[in-house]
């Protein structure tokens, strides 16, 4: 028994330490794959890329020359910051806009030394863009709720879980929670 199980795990090593290959014919991929959050080795370059139909582009650093280039630590070196293309290619002109001026704005680029934004519409149309945080509760009149609902399934999809509680008892909100 315990040559069998040594042999299937033996198996299993030599199929994990090889890297994962797409099961499509000719699949060539992303030159930028991504990470899952782990620090790469070697020069340093956009999440996204800049140059994709498109692309909103909110930082472009200052073109080097080749002695520059050379001479630069590579953990220096600016790169293009760019919105994820799945946000962009739904976004309006306007709401591309709001972007960019937000990014300006808590980078310092807009204002010199003023770091902060706060940017919003009329109270009843909600704001434009959203901070990146774990976890969100969106108060709103109960004749928006579902309609919340709907625009975070629009705009997300399924990377997000959204609950949209309307009414009920607080035992039935707890349950659901």
């Amino acid at each position: 028994m315990a040559i069998r199980v040594q042999g299937e795990e033996a198996l299993i090593r030599s199929l994990l330490s090889k890297p994962f290959k797409v099961p499509i014919p000719n699949y060539k991929g992303s030159s930028l794959s991504r990470g899952l959050g782990l620090r790469r080795k070697g020069p340093r370059r956009s999440l996204h890329d800049p140059y994709e139909e498109d692309a909103l582009v909110l930082y472009e650093p200052p073109p080097l020359t080749a002695q520059q280039q050379l001479s630069m630590d590579i953990e220096k070196q600016e790169v293009h910051v760019v919105v994820d293309p799945l946000l962009c290619k739904v976004l309006r002109p306007h709401q591309r806009e709001g972007v960019k001026f937000l990014y300006d704005c808590t980078t310092g680029a807009r204002i010199q030394g003023s770091y902060g934004c706060i940017m919003a519409d009329e109270m009843r149309q909600g704001p434009s863009a959203q901070p990146i945080v774990s976890k969100v509760i969106i108060v709103a009149p109960s004749s928006l709720v579902k309609n919340w609902y709907n625009e975070l399934s629009k705009w997300l999809g399924n990377r997000i879980n959204a609950l949209a509680i309307d009414s009920g008892s607080k035992d039935e909100i707890d349950r659901n929670l």
